[in-house]
């Protein structure tokens, strides 16, 4: 029994609505966005699948793999059973605004007919097949696997390759229901954002535009396939598309600019704090050597001026090479002092302008969203 966890990636949802009036709360989607450092979103698996799971002594929804959201950040245990299999259990960890996946090797309790590598081979059997074309034997090939071992941790991978043979073929309700079977009840981080995305494309093109961009709004980000700045530019297209074919483009086309602008106005926040920040710890430190630098800067002070009356009326008596680099020396460490006063005043006056401007940017992030949110209330 083994598991192996990896970070990255968040999720956000966003509440449904219909017809035109979704069309604008989609466009303006991130009124609903929730802090995303609130976020945890974990995918566990299990070989083999479809083992009965429980977090924290809660049954989990569904038989592994399972995709669950905004659990409690911090240590978690987990108990998994399934016949023919040796319990397992373990802890895993998750951080805020991170995207954890725990996989899981259960120890078989008694001799099963299952011949992975054999499952494999035909797999590899399938893929040839789909790549000379012949796509119903690759489809025969492929859904002899899922029909023979729908535990197996094939099952995504097989999946999602029937699905691409479906949509080649252009037999897309089918293609539509066994993307929506991947992500429903084998969700793993390979294919989960792949599979949203298909799914987004499959609905756009047949012209249903809500649940085209639900789709998109259900994609993780958890590998580097997608990015939010390139589904944010596909969803304003799919936007224009619905716009057009309602007949309100004036309307959509606000809402776009001004999703542009909050988008603008949010990376300057974000930039803001974080410069507030980073000067804030630095102030912190540099504070703190500030306060022993002007201790060190007044002590040196005094020194220096009994060091050069020293020099002033001792010439005659004492080596006037060594008055004279003491002199020198209490001269230094006072410049050094004031000059470490100076950086903690400077990092203090960098702190104290950042996090202003940070909040500059976020008003006008709150009055975005009220334009927003007006348009919304307009149009319906």
């Amino acid at each position: 029994m083994g598991c192996h966890v990896v970070a990255g990636g968040l999720a956000l949802n966003y509440p449904k609505a219909c017809c035109l009036g979704t069309l604008l709360l989609c466009a303006g989607v991130a009124l609903a966005a929730q802090d995303p450092q609130d976020h945890t979103t974990l995918f566990l698996g299990s070989t083999p699948l479809k083992a009965l799971l429980t977090i924290d002594g809660e049954p989990a929804p569904q038989r592994t793999p399972v995709l669950i959201q905004n659990l409690e950040p911090g240590n978690h245990t987990y108990v998994l059973s399934k016949e023919g299999c040796v319990s397992a259990s373990g802890i895993f960890e998750l951080s805020r605004n991170q995207l954890s996946t725990v996989w899981v090797e259960m120890e078989r309790s008694v001799e099963t007919d299952a011949d992975e590598e054999g499952y494999v081979d035909l797999i590899a059997s399938g893929d040839s097949l789909l790549a000379d074309g012949k796509l119903l034997d690759a489809l025969a090939t492929y859904t002899q696997v899922f029909d023979a071992r729908p535990d197996s941790p094939l099952v995504p991978e097989v999946l999602y390759k029937i699905a691409k043979i479906h949509t080649m073929t252009e037999n897309v309700s089918q293609a539509v229901s066994t993307l929506k079977l991947l992500v429903a009840e084998y969700p793993v981080v390979d294919l989960y954002d792949r599979a949203q995305k298909n799914l987004a494309d499959l609905h756009y093109e047949l012209g249903f535009f809500q649940q085209s961009i639900n789709h998109l709004d259900q994609i993780l980000y958890s590998g580097s396939t997608f990015t939010p700045d390139a589904i944010s530019r596909y969803r304003n297209e799919i936007l224009g598309a619905w716009s057009v074919q309602l007949g309100i483009w004036p309307s959509v086309d606000r809402v776009t600019q001004l999703i542009a602008e909050r988008e603008d106005a949010q990376a300057q926040f974000d930039r803001a704090l974080k410069v507030g920040r980073v000067t804030g710890v630095g102030a912190g430190i540099t504070f703190s050597l500030a306060a022993g630098a002007a201790a060190a800067a007044v002590i040196s002070f005094i020194l220096g001026d009994i060091a050069y009356r020293r020099y002033s009326d001792a010439v005659y008596t004492e080596d006037t090479a060594i008055l004279r680099s003491d002199v020198e020396l209490f001269r230094v460490l006072t410049v050094a002092s004031g000059g470490a006063a100076a950086a903690g005043l400077a990092g203090g006056l960098a702190f104290a302008l950042a996090r202003p401007k940070a909040d500059l940017y976020r008003l006008r992030v709150e009055e975005i969203e009220t334009e927003l949110d007006e348009l919304l209330r307009r149009r319906q």
